[in-house]
């Protein structure tokens, strides 16, 4: 059995088809055939001559400390997993792989395992081409050469930063990445697909990128649910100012109560006795802000009960 192989048709090969279509179906198939033999061959021989690459070259003065060097090239091909992921590309595999390192400085050309139901030749290219944008467009932006895309995730942010650490530990080298086309031994860089960073560069990016994580952290909301904590009210008002309560489970100090009506209703009850002597069960969320505790949602008061103490 052989080997099915797709192909693009070239525009050429189109036209022809299209008019041969109009003649009788016989003499439509033997010349798709001879048409199709041809172009694939042709194909054939154009994936063993080219190569599309992403060139990791790394000038260093001073041996490379493994681990930095090792989650360089992981925290690549992490990027360019969940890049290719988002972008819809058909991969074999997620992930960049090694296909060859050269001596002398670390040379190391990286290469996309593209799916069999398109052309390694033309998409590999593309995804390449557009991974290396993202990442360039990321670097430049840490290093006050441009903005920064809209919906970058931090991960993506930190991984980035991780690319560049064997540069920014050694002080007289360089990380260059390319795109390129090799061809039975040339290289081909293409244009605006080649960055230099240098120890200055890698570190300065590095120190930018670490600023915004933290900044991200401090201002996202982290929301985590918890049921049957025993709330005791520290503080309660029926007009809108705040409420609050402590749940020393999640918090020794007293932290803002939010309420609907209802349950706020079940914690006002007129009683002739104190309030605050009353403990109550809840379902309760956590709102947290770079890391601390700033109010708990009550989702639900399920009982209350007398302090005895």
């Amino acid at each position: 059995m052989h080997e099915r192989i797709n192909f693009f048709y070239s525009s050429e090969i189109r036209a022809i088809f299209s008019e041969l279509k109009s003649k009788n179906s016989d003499y439509f198939r033997q010349k798709r055939e001879k048409i199709c033999t041809f172009a694939v061959h042709k194909q054939i021989n154009t994936m063993e001559e080219k190569q599309y690459v992403l060139r990791y070259h790394f000038q260093h003065s001073q041996p490379v400390q493994l681990s930095s060097f090792v989650q360089s090239l992981e925290a690549l091909s992490e990027e360019f997993a969940a890049f290719s992921h988002a972008r819809g590309d058909k991969l074999m595999s997620p992930g960049l792989y090694l296909e060859k390192v050269e001596e002398g400085s670390i040379i190391c050309d990286l290469v996309v395992q593209i799916g069999k139901d398109v052309i390694p030749m033309i998409e590999g290219l593309n995804t390449l081409v557009e991974f290396f944008q993202h990442l360039k467009t990321i670097w430049n932006h840490f290093l006050g050469r441009g903005e920064l895309p809209p919906n970058v995730s931090t991960k993506s942010l930190q991984r980035a930063s991780a690319v560049v650490t064997p540069a920014a530990e050694d002080p007289k080298s360089s990380l260059v990445a390319s795109v390129m086309e090799v061809t039975n031994g040339s290289v081909n860089i293409y244009e605006n697909c080649n960055v230099t960073i240098n120890n200055q560069e890698s570190n300065a990016l590095q120190n930018s990128v670490n600023r915004e994580v933290t900044t991200r952290k401090e201002q996202e909301v982290e929301e985590h649910v918890y049921e049957r904590e025993l709330l005791q009210l520290s503080q309660l008002n029926k007009d809108k100012s705040a409420d609050y309560g402590t749940i020393e489970k999640l918090s020794p100090k007293p932290m803002k109560l939010l309420f609907n009506e209802d349950d706020k209703g079940l914690l006002t009850m007129e009683t002739e006795e104190n309030p605050f002597q009353w403990l109550y069960w809840v379902d309760v969320r956590t709102l947290v802000v770079g890391g601390k505790v700033k109010a708990y949602e009550i989702l639900r008061v399920r009982e209350r009960f007398k302090d005895e103490v």
